[in-house]
């Protein structure tokens, strides 16, 4: 077990991350997040509000300035991560050493796959709105490149992901339809199937139709009944294309660190490492910790079974209505409330 405590810097305004909807309130925690989310930092992180915010709250004006001189000469560029982690020193060189391998290895990837382990690790995040205009981009860029229709029906099965997790079921279902359209495979298919069971009534084209034979639903229904029920269900449907090379975690880094984290190596700003609810200490003035997840874009999210071996929401809803008639509207306006800022950010 292992507790690493952020020092003690006077910020008074934090700087906000809308992606993971963090506050830092320390160079320690602005290190752990380049860390430990690459394909976040790479592209266009390091601008006049983040160096504004080094020399404003974290009193490094000599790495602002450093790092301003470096984007009027040169730009943009990954060295600015690089310079930033060497200054604030969370990080021992080799572990600074290890990062720079794996923003390198990114870099030397095809545009299209680089691209795709993005919106892949977007939509882990639970941005589905944002992974899917990622996806949709990427296939863009494969017509006139000339991606294969494998590919190109990987990535509208990862669209349909995404308007799944959004309740979009039909226009799920038109991605599915686009992703057989480029790739005939029965997955496909199945995955339409689920969708008429989330949503009975959804129209399928007649082609589909004469595919979910008995013969076939009678294959598939027990993959849908170990799913679960309610919310649960979801969780086949709308997986995003898995076991092929293409499909490597987009949160790889974050898995290895939290692997790491629980054999008792370098722990979160904060975060205990043993800690078993994974949940962020308070240490510094670190107002929240990052954000939970299964290491796998696209895997819905299953919360810990109670007693009765529901989700967590619904247990939270059935502890709420036990309650007197006064408590139990106004927390659960707060819950409803809650859960339209979850789903505003998703889109």
């Amino acid at each position: 077990m292992s507790l690493l405590l952020c020092r003690q810097e006077p910020v008074e305004n934090p700087f906000y991350i809308e992606e993971l909807g963090l506050y830092l309130y320390s160079s320690q925690e602005l290190s752990y997040v380049i860390g430990n989310h690459p394909l976040l930092v790479m592209e266009n992180f390091v601008d006049d509000r983040l160096i504004l915010f080094l020399r404003s709250e974290l009193r490094m004006p000599f790495l602002a300035e450093r790092l301003e001189k470096w984007i009027k000469g040169r730009g943009p560029s990954d060295e600015l991560l690089f310079q930033i982690l060497a200054d604030c020193a969370y990080y021992s060189p080799q572990e600074q050493t290890k990062f720079r391998q794996q923003v390198t290895a990114y870099r030397k990837l095809a545009a299209h796959e680089y691209e795709k382990k993005r919106a892949d690790y977007f939509y882990s995040l639970g941005l589905y709105g944002k992974a899917a205009s990622m996806y949709e981009r990427i296939l863009e860029a494969a017509r006139e490149k000339g991606l294969s229709g494998e590919f190109r029906g990987k990535i509208w099965n990862n669209i349909a992901a995404c308007y799944t997790k959004l309740f979009c079921f039909q226009k799920a279902m038109h991605a599915y339809d686009c992703a057989w359209n480029e790739d005939e495979k029965t997955e496909y298919v199945k995955r339409m199937y689920f969708l008429t069971r989330m949503q009975p009534g959804i129209e399928v084209k007649e082609r589909y139709l004469e595919r979910m034979s008995e013969t076939a639903k009678a294959e598939w229904d027990p993959e849908w009944q170990a799913a679960g029920e309610g919310a649960g269900t979801q969780e086949k449907a709308d997986d995003p294309e898995k076991s092929e090379p293409e499909r490597e975690s987009a949160e790889e880094s974050v898995k290895e660190d939290t692997d790491a984290a629980k054999k008792g190596g370098k722990a979160e700003p904060g975060t205990d490492g043993g800690a078993k609810d994974g949940k962020t200490q308070k240490a510094g003035n670190a107002k929240e910790g990052k954000p939970e997840t299964d290491g796998k874009a696209g895997k819905a999210k299953r919360s810990e079974e109670g007693k009765t071996g529901e989700p967590d929401a619904i247990e939270e809803i059935r502890e709420i209505f036990a309650k007197d008639p006064i408590k139990r509207l106004s927390q659960a306006g707060s819950v409803v409330n809650r859960w339209k800022v979850e789903y505003r950010r998703m889109i």
